[in-house]
């Protein structure tokens, strides 16, 4: 009888012991390629777990979270032994981070960029922030519409189409949406139809004094538009236009020569080497890219007289004034963003962007910027840094 005793108190002794061991580390792979995932269509993860050495065959769920919160999914067995599948729907777009819950255990997966629902966007170009709305409105450069990009779910949705070559996008006079296309430049109206405001289709520097509509355009850039309605040009052709409230066009600076001179004078006797971008103050006062001469040049509101604010750049292709006196300066031969405060002092915003072509700043003080090669928009946030792509 003892004997049995001691026999049955050395199986509860073993029992406890292997009850009392520590599990398995968890481990989780995911066997399914990500690239292309998009918001709102479904897609089927494979994820190989393990407990320890051996294959996991308890519960197990996906936790996805990103932009939009927390999402979790159920993962099934599959007749693989440690193998479980989750059919799983991104509610938008963006970075999402994965991780996998094995019984009361959670391992990350995996990271994964999902691209927003709808129309691709071959090359955005000059984009134009819709911040009352939360969105981008975005030119294809390489097609021929414009779309406007939810900054919540990345979701994009044709706006306009029907253009020639859409460049460069910026709201007016009205609260209008303006188009730069090709060697034209339209109001863009709530019907979907365009009213030409500037540009006969053909390139060129003819005339002044006379209609906008009947003019040529000397290869458009960039354009804005100050408090007065006054249309502001940016012309490769070496020079910049202006369009008064009454459409009637004129040359506001450039000798129809490509040069560099004239600083301190008027700006309709300087020399500018193909500017692409603008960006206009209120009061009138433009600033700008001065393409292949490397500089930012500022054109006084009032006297029109010309002066060099910034050097220094390669290629700086387009520029976002800012009230405060700082303005943001996209350099397509550098590979971050540049921000020259009031006082001249400089920041390099952003890393390894390719080609950037246009820059926006929203009232946070978030930047976006296109990439040319890159064929995306990304945010540089305004207090962290961190980049995230929301486009492309």
């Amino acid at each position: 009888m003892l004997r049995v005793a001691a026999v049955l108190l050395g199986i509860v002794a073993m029992a406890s012991t292997v009850s009392a061991a520590p599990a398995g580390r968890i481990s989780a792979q995911l066997r399914t390629k990500a690239f292309g995932v998009t918001a709102s269509r479904p897609w089927t993860a494979t994820i190989s777990i393990r407990n320890g050495r051996r294959p996991f065959a308890g519960r197990a769920s996906l936790i996805a979270t990103g932009p939009l919160g927390k999402r979790v999914f159920a993962a099934r067995r599959t007749r693989s032994v440690g193998r479980f599948r989750a059919r799983v729907v991104f509610p938008g777009g963006g970075r999402w981070m994965l991780r996998v819950r094995a019984g009361r255990r959670t391992v990350s997966l995996a990271s994964l960029d999902v691209r927003g629902a709808g129309a691709r966007i071959s090359r955005p170009y000059g984009f134009e922030i819709a911040e009352d709305h939360g969105d981008l409105i975005v030119p294809d450069l390489d097609g021929t519409s414009f779309y406007e990009v939810n900054l919540r779910t990345l979701a994009r949705t044709v706006v306009g189409h029907g253009f020639d070559h859409p460049l460069f996008l910026n709201f007016g006079p009205g609260g209008f949406l303006y188009v730069g296309d090709a060697t034209r430049i339209h109001r863009f109206e709530p019907d979907g139809s365009k009213t030409t405001i500037a540009g006969n289709g053909t390139r060129g520097r003819s005339g002044d004094g006379g209609r906008a509509t009947a003019a040529q355009l000397g290869g458009p850039g960039d354009f804005a538009f100050d408090a007065a309605g006054n249309l502001y040009i940016a012309e490769y052709d070496n020079g910049v236009r202006v369009v008064t409230p009454e459409g009637v066009i004129e040359t506001l600076a450039g000798v129809g020569r490509e040069g560099y001179s004239g600083d301190g004078g008027p700006a309709r006797a300087a020399a500018f080497a193909a500017p692409h971008g603008l960006d206009v103050l209120p009061d009138g006062t433009v600033l700008v890219a001065d393409s292949h001469n490397g500089v930012i040049r500022r054109i006084d509101g009032t006297t029109r007289i010309v002066t060099t604010v910034a050097s220094g750049f390669n290629a700086p292709v387009c520029i976002e004034a800012r009230l405060d006196g700082s303005f943001y300066v996209a350099d397509a031969s550098l590979d971050h963003i540049v921000r020259v405060a009031a006082d001249g002092s400089r920041t390099n915003l952003g890393r390894g962007l390719r080609v950037p072509s246009s820059v926006g700043v929203d009232r946070s003080g978030n930047v976006y910027v296109s990439e040319f090669e890159g064929r995306s928009i990304r945010r540089i946030d305004g207090r962290t840094g961190r980049m995230t792509r929301v486009v492309g």
